[in-house]
């Protein structure tokens, strides 16, 4: 990214030559400026959002820069001048925030469920500034280029050979994930359970932590009715943090600041005032649009479908009919129609529920979108996004559940659920203090199908704290993990297939069997060895447990045994070969390419 500084001028002129400029020559209060430390891994930090939020809905002009740092930002939503904005706080916690960073000998003062944030808010607001500062900016929405105007006026002497002058570019409505012990500030939570970030800080467009040096002299003082003016052009970055950086949600926090002095030399304490600055856009006219995102959510219950959303951003002009097609190009010929059916301003977003697509499991399917017409006028704004749903495995025999918890296990439980999302069996919650145990027979299993494990963790952080790490496990009657919930999570599902419940497993009769060619394209061979002649129903089933091949009964002599299968009317995918003897059931795992 650009950061050019154009012009820099500082005079000392009477008030009438102001006429044209858009500073006040006129004494005028105090603005507050609060920075906010937070992080989205921080519960308590939607709690500083709201405060922070109301105080300056009750008090207009209030500026807020939200600064994403630390341990529990997790290096999400980061910036380069995060830690190092933090690193002149002294702050002992999060959320912390300053107020106009005021000075309690060296440290700034940061406030958290302080009573007191309120009562030295207001007293800075009720001060007069000895300077003014107003802006304007303006963004090429075709280049992504804004020019930023700053004007300063000293409205009274300041005892500082300099003060310093910061840009900062601010994003509303960043969706993403937010812990929240409390249900704090429930005007940001979507219904989907995201979490809406205002006023973050994105990048200093001056290019310095504590800004540029303005009104410098060597007089040791900065005289009333001396002007400044800066310009600056910056060239707007498509993401910052991986976070995209989208036009009309930016605007820009400007403030006026002591210069460093005395023993506090890490500090740029005492922000004289601020202003938040919306910019104006030219090159907006004509019809165009992007699509943001394309987002999937898995079904459970094995299903063959997946739910998608997209979400399409009015980048130009007013749209008041907007055409989008979309399909899953792997499995299907024919496209999903959307038609757009309220207006979409400029720089507004629409989230467009897609219909449940077909996919195969196992591969990687290829949904295209594409925005086909807007406003009659033909277009082809394409997206395309692959999406893999691994197959479940499956499993014999009575399975068990096996949980091991980390130190927390109060906030962990788990469940068990059938197609029809009737709970087969559930645990927790578990003591706290040291890890937990506990293991469940399944014995109420008395049905072959699908099945979905289901682990809640309330914190968000599954089951891992402290180096220690557990688990929900599912395993089947042969001691297979058919189920293995791992890592960090709120929820966590995996459906998983039994099959022969009740059955003994069959390997005390086969010693051995084999399929080969594995991968097959038309034909390949079950190898069985049995240890006595036997009869076996053999048969074939998808992944979802459905049969789709059944070669009937099979006589079965003690040794080597082969049967045929054909393969050429199979689709690609990963399927299991059964074989059913009276003593139980086993299955091998076969892939089918063509």
């Amino acid at each position: 990214m650009k950061k050019l500084l154009l012009a820099l001028s500082c005079l000392t002129l009477s008030a009438s030559v102001f006429a044209q400029t858009i500073v006040s020559t006129s004494v005028q209060k105090r603005n507050v400026v609060f920075e906010e430390y937070t992080g989205k891994n921080c519960g308590y930090c939607p709690n500083g959002h709201a405060m922070l939020a109301q105080y300056a809905q009750q008090n207009p002009g209030t500026v807020v820069i939200n600064i994403h740092q630390g341990s529990y930002a997790a290096g999400t939503y980061t910036t380069q001048w995060g830690d190092a904005l933090a690193g002149q706080t002294n702050l002992q916690g999060y959320p912390a925030f300053t107020i106009s960073r005021q000075l309690s000998g060296c440290s700034v003062n940061n406030y958290y469920g302080a009573n007191n944030y309120t009562t030295v808010a207001n007293n800075i607001k009720n001060e007069n500034s000895p300077v003014n500062v107003a802006a304007t900016a303006e963004v090429d929405a075709l280049t992504r280029t804004m020019t930023v105007h700053v004007e300063v006026y000293y409205t009274a002497d300041v005892a500082q050979n300099a003060n310093m002058l910061q840009v900062v570019l601010l994003q509303d409505g960043i969706v993403g994930s937010q812990a929240n012990y409390g249900n704090y500030n429930p005007s940001q939570i979507l219904p989907d359970g995201s979490y809406r970030h205002m006023h973050m800080l994105r990048d200093m467009i001056t290019g310095k932590q504590w800004g540029d040096a303005i009104a410098s002299n060597e007089t040791g003082t900065i005289a009333a009715g001396t002007y400044v003016e800066k310009d600056y052009t910056y060239q707007i970055p498509a993401t910052i943090s991986n976070e995209a950086v989208k036009l009309g949600d930016i605007n820009l926090a400007v403030f006026v600041s002591d210069s460093v002095s005395g023993s506090c030399s890490t500090h740029a304490p005492n922000i004289w005032t601020g202003v938040k600055v919306e910019p104006t856009y030219t090159n907006v006219s004509g019809n165009n649009a992007d699509i943001q995102s394309v987002s999937f959510t898995d079904q459970y219950g094995c299903s063959e479908n997946v739910s998608a959303k997209m979400v399409v951003r009015n980048i130009a002009g007013e749209i008041s009919a907007m055409t989008v097609k979309y399909r899953n190009t792997t499995t299907e010929e024919t496209d999903h129609v959307y038609n757009l059916t309220n207006a979409l301003g400029t720089f507004s977003e629409v989230e467009i529920e897609m219909e449940d697509m077909p996919i195969q499991l196992d591969v990687n399917n290829n949904i295209v979108v594409t925005i086909t017409s807007i406003n009659g006028e033909e277009k082809n704004i394409t997206k395309t996004e692959s999406y893999k749903k691994v197959s479940p495995l499956h499993g014999s025999g009575t399975p068990t559940v096996l949980v091991k918890t980390d130190n927390y296990g109060s906030e962990f439980t788990w469940k068990i659920v059938d197609q029809d999302n009737n709970i087969i069996a559930n645990g927790g919650p578990y003591a706290d203090g040291s890890s937990v145990k506990d293991t469940v027979a399944l014995s109420n299993l008395t049905s072959d199908g699908c099945y979905t494990a289901i682990a809640i963790d309330e914190y968000g952080d599954g089951l891992t704290y402290n180096n220690v790490s557990g688990y929900l496990r599912v395993m089947d009657g042969n001691g297979n993990i058919i189920v293995n919930i791992r890592g960090s999570y709120s929820t966590a599902k995996t459906d998983f297939v039994m099959e022969g419940l009740g059955l003994n497993d069959a390997n005390g009769i086969i010693a051995q069997s084999i399929l080969y060619p594995n991968p097959a394209v038309d034909m390949t061979t079950l190898a069985v060895n049995s240890l006595r002649a036997a009869k076996a129903q053999v048969s074939v089933v998808d992944m979802l447990g459905r049969e789709v091949m059944n070669l009937g009964s099979q006589n079965l002599v003690a040794g080597e045994n082969n049967i045929t299968i054909n393969t050429s009317k199979l689709a690609n995918g990963s399927y299991f070969v059964r074989i059913v003897t009276n003593d139980g059931m086993t299955t091998n795992r076969l892939s089918v390419t063509k």
